[in-house]
């Protein structure tokens, strides 16, 4: 039988609410915050330790409640705790950001963690795949990062090397639109590359509908950036 293990972390020392995850095979993360700023920061929270739960009630007459969250990742709450607590010289570097943006959809505190988020999807942003793109694409929505949701989707239409895709959900849509957007944009940037009569050639309706593809770009030359 593995060795069970209790693990404390006191995000707010003066704490009256203990929330407690599992963590790793058997043992437990015990997380000390306040209850008046995970309230402020999530509805959900809030609702739960109103009076008419069994926590806010248990709250209302204790100096501290105890609340079990099995089925939160332990670190990626502690995460979440933390920036609800301004506590951000203690968040690691490394960050679960699908984990993440799950957790903080669960508890609908997205502008409590808004500036964290902004930096942490920049930060990916820096050094990725297409793969990565489109993941971050779904990250910046659920995380309402507008501006970093429009600037993934150029890239992703300007950049991609294959099929723009991603997992089945609320932006199946989004995918499939900006999928369709890529050819367009490719015929754009060779007729930003091409000269006088080239580019007249082209728009006046040299594309092989057939074949779906644009017969100056079938080897693209260096992206120019439209956007």
């Amino acid at each position: 039988m593995a060795n069970q293990q209790a693990y404390r972390v006191d995000i707010d020392p003066d704490g009256d609410v203990v929330f407690i995850c599992t963590y790793g095979d058997s043992s437990t993360l015990r997380l000390r915050v306040s209850s008046k700023v995970v309230s402020l920061a999530s509805p959900v929270f809030k609702a739960m330790l109103s009076p008419h739960f069994r926590e806010g009630a248990t709250l209302a007459t204790a100096s501290y409640v105890e609340i079990g969250l099995p089925e939160d990742d332990a670190q990626t709450m502690q995460t979440m705790l933390l920036v609800m607590h301004a506590k951000h010289d203690r968040l690691s570097s490394e960050v679960n950001l699908q984990g993440l943006v799950k957790i903080v959809d669960k508890y609908d505190c997205v502008i409590a963690v808004a500036a964290a988020a902004h930096y942490w999807i920049s930060k990916a942003m820096e050094d990725t795949d297409q793969a990565g793109l489109e993941n971050l694409l779904h990250d910046a929505y659920v995380l309402r990062q507008h501006e970093l949701f429009a600037t993934i989707a150029r890239r992703l239409v300007l950049h991609s090397k294959r099929p723009i895709q991603g997992e089945q959900g609320v932006l199946t849509n989004v995918y499939r639109k900006l999928a369709g957007i890529r050819p367009l944009m490719t015929l754009l940037i060779c007729l930003r590359s091409c000269t006088g009569e080239r580019a007249q050639e082209i728009a006046a309706g040299l594309v092989d509908s057939r074949a779906g593809s644009y017969p100056c770009c079938k080897q693209p030359q260096e992206e120019t950036p439209l956007l």
